[in-house]
This record gives C-alpha cells, sequence and structure tokens, in this order.
C-alpha cells in the first residue's frame, strides 16, 4: 500500500499490522500528484521488484525497485 502524500511505501500483514517499507525519492506530492501505486513483480517471489507510480516535480514516472532496497536496480 502506498502513502500518497508521505511517499511511503507500507506493508499490511494478513493480521492488519502496518509496516513502514521505506520512503520513494523524488515524490512530489503538489495538487493531485504524489506517490499514486504499486504492483509487486508476476514473479515476486523470485525477484522481488515492486513498480510504482508517482509524480515528480516535472512528470509522472513509473519506476521498479527491489523490496528493501533504497534504490531502483541499476542504479
Amino acid at each position: 500500500m502506498t502513502e500518497r502524500d508521505s511517499a511511503r511505501l507500507l506493508r499490511v500483514t494478513p493480521h492488519g499490522r502496518v509496516h513502514t517499507i521505506g520512503t520513494v525519492p523524488g515524490v512530489a506530492p503538489d495538487g493531485e500528484g504524489g506517490l499514486l501505486g504499486v504492483a509487486v513483480s508476476p514473479s515476486f517471489g523470485r525477484d522481488r521488484l515492486v513498480y510504482l507510480y508517482f509524480s515528480t516535480g516535472t512528470d509522472n514516472r513509473i519506476v521498479r525497485f527491489r523490496y528493501g532496497a533504497c534504490s531502483p536496480p541499476g542504479a
């Protein structure tokens, strides 16, 4: 789950516990922008990839992060 204004990526357990995974750098939560969406890779169990959709100060982006990592793969 994501929080639009704080740019936090959260994990909610089946028991309802919420854990902050990290804060996405470069998110600009102005107007209708911010951290807008998240999807996990179909091969998440193997590759641990998470895709995030967000607004920056100049555009909208879809980026790929490795779950638990601070930066996108290849950065």
